[in-house]
């Protein structure tokens, strides 16, 4: 079991505690706003037991493997930095940094606690990029491609989304790929003492 603390409370959180919701091995411990207030009402929305509006509380914590990183894009280094520090994992949002330095002080800090930090990219770890690895050797020569986002209507829930994937056995993306990705990168460091910091994806 991981469990996880997440700093944001938007629509993005939400999308990703429905899928972790369906993710055996998570667990959503803990929401971190900046006011007390808005903790409390974000997490009573989910169930979630503790809150905080302190990040120096949050990093300290000590039943808290993971935490999610959904604030605004230019506060993703510093605060996924203070989070490893303290020994957390980080699955942060994209984007990952504002800019190179940030993102290699990021991976250093991953590197020199020994914890995982993974970018929130899905498509890499959908089925249909898989696909499309295996196949392209069988296109020969490419000289020009043209990609087009497909995306379910954000008014579907991801119970809902799950359903019509398992009714039309398609291969509709959802969160849950890359937050199981994570959770087993998590579990592959802890325990084959492989202690190593995973490169963002996408």
């Amino acid at each position: 079991m991981v469990r996880f603390a997440v700093i944001g409370t938007n629509f993005i959180t939400d999308s990703l505690l429905e899928a972790g919701a369906e993710c055996e091995g998570f667990k959503a411990q803990a929401v971190y706003s900046r006011t007390m207030e808005r903790a409390k009402e974000y997490a009573g929305k989910y169930g979630i037991k503790d809150c905080y509006d302190s990040l120096e509380d949050l990093a300290k914590a000590p039943d808290i493997d993971a935490v999610y990183v959904a604030s605004p894009n230019a506060l993703h280094a510093s605060q996924s930095i203070q989070m490893m520090e303290a020994g957390k994992h980080v699955l942060c949002e994209k984007t990952i940094a504002s800019n190179s330095r940030e993102l290699k002080e990021m991976l250093e800090a991953a590197e020199r606690n020994h914890v995982v930090l993974l970018e929130a990219m899905r498509p890499v770890f959908d089925p249909g990029f898989a696909a499309i690895q295996e196949n392209l050797p069988r296109l020969g020569k490419i000289r020009r491609a043209t990609f087009q986002y497909y995306s379910i209507p954000d008014d579907m829930t991801i119970s809902k989304k799950v359903s019509l994937k398992m009714r039309s056995n398609q291969n509709y993306p959802t969160e849950r790929s890359w937050i199981l990705a994570f959770i087993v990168y998590i579990l592959w460091s802890n325990f084959s003492g492989n202690q190593k910091k995973c490169m963002p994806m996408g």
